[in-house]
């Protein structure tokens, strides 16, 4: 019923941003499990290391 841009100006504190912006060598949490066979689980730790079109190269942090 309303237009995206619309919905975009709203902020709201307990979502993120409509359009993310990373950095190199930010930290990163993963929120949601990939695929549990291969490893990446919830609250797992990353360090942004490059930047792409469609991805992202992750360094895992060790256990804090």
């Amino acid at each position: 019923m309303l237009p995206t841009e619309f919905l975009n100006l709203f902020s709201i504190s307990s979502l993120a941003e409509h359009e993310l912006k990373p950095k190199i060598d930010t930290v990163a949490i993963l929120l949601r499990n990939i695929d549990i066979k291969i490893g990446p689980c919830n609250r797992t730790w990353y360090l942004i290391k490059q930047i792409g079109r469609y991805r992202l190269v992750l360094h895992k942090l060790d256990a804090r």
